[in-house]
């Protein structure tokens, strides 16, 4: 919250990729019959150096504070990237992709950003080939053999640890493959993220059976009136909603 825009830090865009991208590889995977593997990079961000023009002056903790000769306070100097940072993710990107264009241009191998979904990698080798889509640390991979697909997180293990996870899941999204060949299917859904709305406002869930969000011919308008007395009611009620949760709501949504 100290860290000034244009003192400790410039820019902050680190691209994401769009939720098409995702769907998209699910696709292809059907389409194709690729395999699927997915990882995730351990503490990724404090992979990433910071630049000289961006190093943060740190405090010690209370009780390891340090003095010089002259009994003046000593900092320490953030030469890592951080969590928490407003650039911390712009910085990780630039590393993370500096580090795999390098890796995957050696040993036969060749890598390419795709120009309409800049986290989406294509890796080749030989006949050989996969796409790596990076939600930041997450890989969502799709390949033309699981031994490719093993190889490319063994050359991902030299520079950072990783861990493979289950490419059922993704970032709270369930994409069951079944059958093979042109009988395959993949089914994606939000199954858990739903309920886990539903346990955060029991309160307001209505048991009935709506086909609608509100009653037919419900009209809705934001009419401010400006005398004291309506400004003092909207606000009790805009209390009264913000405190039920609704920006929570919202943000699920």
């Amino acid at each position: 919250g100290n860290m000034q825009k244009g003192v400790h830090f410039d820019k902050t865009y680190a691209s994401t990729p769009d939720t098409h991208a995702t769907r998209m590889l699910q696709a292809m995977v059907v389409k194709y019959g690729l395999y699927r593997a997915a990882f995730d990079i351990e503490q990724a961000y404090c992979q990433a150096g910071m630049p000289e023009d961006e190093r943060v002056a740190v405090r010690y903790p209370a009780g390891f504070k340090r003095y010089d000769s002259e009994a003046k306070e000593l900092f320490m100097l953030l030469i890592r990237n951080l969590y928490g940072h407003p650039a911390g993710g712009r910085h990780w990107e630039k590393e993370r992709n500096k580090v795999l264009m390098k890796e995957f241009s050696l040993d036969g191998y060749t890598i390419k950003a795709m120009v309409k979904e800049p986290c989406m990698f294509l890796v080749r080798k030989d006949k050989e080939v996969a796409y790596m889509l990076l939600h930041t640390d997450d890989a969502d991979c799709a390949g033309s053999s699981e031994q490719f697909l093993t190889d490319i997180q063994d050359k991902v293990r030299k520079h950072w640890g990783i861990k493979s996870v289950d490419p059922d899941y993704m970032l709270g999204v369930k994409r069951i493959l079944t059958g093979k060949g042109k009988d395959a299917s993949i089914e994606m859904s939000m199954t858990a993220f739903i309920d886990t709305m539903g346990l955060a406002f029991p309160t307001f869930i209505n048991k009935k059976k709506l086909r609608t969000p509100s009653t037919k011919g419900t009209h809705l308008h934001k009419h401010l009136k400006s005398d004291e007395a309506s400004k003092r009611q909207q606000e009790a009620e805009a209390k009264v909603v913000l405190d039920r949760g609704y920006q929570s709501l919202l943000g699920m949504v």
